[in-house]
């Protein structure tokens, strides 16, 4: 039968930022920045995904684009700070010819 989850998922931090490892069905647990520094804000931003799993917003999730998943990747590359610039110029090129074929 498992565990039962936990209201809120569990957090690490890996250098500033805070991810929180929930869980995805079909692919078990998988680990998502939340983009914050604060470990409260952390734990809110966590805490709201777990709520959300059993509303509408979970249908529009289903919707998603592969644009969306790339502007999802960007802005994860600034959450994480100075020095990620190249990784964010490689994404977007990646982005121009996706887009162009």
């Amino acid at each position: 039968m498992g565990r039962p989850r936990s209201e809120t998922p569990p957090l690490r931090q890996r250098g500033e930022i805070w991810y929180a490892t929930v869980h995805v069905p079909g692919k078990g647990a998988v680990e998502r920045s939340t983009g914050e520094r604060d470990p409260e804000a952390a734990a809110s931003v966590a805490a709201t995904w777990t709520a959300g799993a059993a509303t509408p917003a979970r249908d529009e999730a289903k919707t998603a684009t592969l644009n969306d998943a790339l502007a999802d990747l960007i802005e994860d590359t600034k959450a994480k700070g100075p020095g990620r610039n190249k990784s964010i110029d490689l994404s977007r090129r990646g982005i121009d010819t996706i887009a162009s074929t």
